[in-house]
């Protein structure tokens, strides 16, 4: 399911260069999302199970109990709201299906969607 050109360690490991996510360090709950929404990688309840134990700011609290209630049901637009909130940008709804919208054409190998992902949570 993963391309072979590594969407997710371009966004999540590469030096802050021009048109990056604009974090040099993203968190490990980032690095996480980023390679669940792009790669398909971890697994929906591996994600959900490393994102619990990770220690996180208050506002994430509210995802965090739908985490624990929802487990590997979670919704995936819950997980890129969620991902939109620890980047520090609205979770509106547009902006959710938007960036979920991304990371799928993304997914697929789309280099302009990969830059208009990073430059959404920039």
């Amino acid at each position: 399911m993963a391309p072979a050109n590594n969407i997710f360690m371009h966004v999540c490991y590469r030096k802050k260069p021009e048109g990056a996510l604009g974090m040099s360090n993203p968190t490990r709950m980032e690095t996480l999302l980023d390679g669940y929404l792009l790669e398909g990688r971890p697994a929906k309840p591996e994600l959900v199970a490393a994102l619990l134990k990770e220690t996180a700011s208050a506002n994430v609290g509210p995802y965090l109990e739908g985490l624990r209630l929802l487990r590997d049901r979670t919704p995936d637009l819950a997980l890129v709201a969620l991902r939109l909130t620890l980047a520090g940008k609205s979770a509106s709804d547009a902006g959710v299906v938007g960036l979920r919208d991304l990371a799928e054409r993304a997914r697929k190998g789309d280099s302009d969607a990969l830059q208009a992902y990073r430059a959404a949570l920039a």
